[in-house]
């Protein structure tokens, strides 16, 4: 998948490859209930979570990955070791199979997020 020209959230998901699918929508679960406050919107041709307008947390599914991003990089920075084995960036985690994702680890990586005062880069 390359840039979605999705307009909504729900449009991209349903444009998302089945194996991933199931992914997608529990990152979107999660982001909606622990994101409390921050506005769902397309941009960058993927879901985005923003807080007065800045990117605060997204996922989009490239065509060998799929990306979440993390605009506090002190948030990804502290839990890079719950990661091991995936590929990072600077504010950029990417499972290349469904099967890397943990939730458990996601969840507190958004959570943290969410409680962080970092402004998003």
């Amino acid at each position: 998948m390359t840039q979605s020209d999705a307009t909504s959230v729900q449009e991209y998901i349903e444009s998302v490859d089945e194996d991933w699918r199931p992914i997608v929508l529990r990152l979107r679960e999660i982001c909606l209930a622990r994101l409390v406050g921050c506005d769902e919107v397309m941009a960058y041709g993927m879901p985005t979570y923003q807080e007065s307008g800045r990117v605060t947390i997204g996922f989009a599914r490239q065509k060998r990955y799929l990306s979440l991003y993390v605009s506090k990089q002190g948030v990804l920075d502290e839990h890079r070791r719950s990661l091991l084995g995936v590929s990072l960036g600077k504010g950029c985690v990417r499972f290349t199979r469904p099967q890397q994702v943990d939730f458990a680890v996601i969840e507190e990586l958004i959570e943290a997020s969410a409680r962080s005062q970092e402004p998003p880069c």
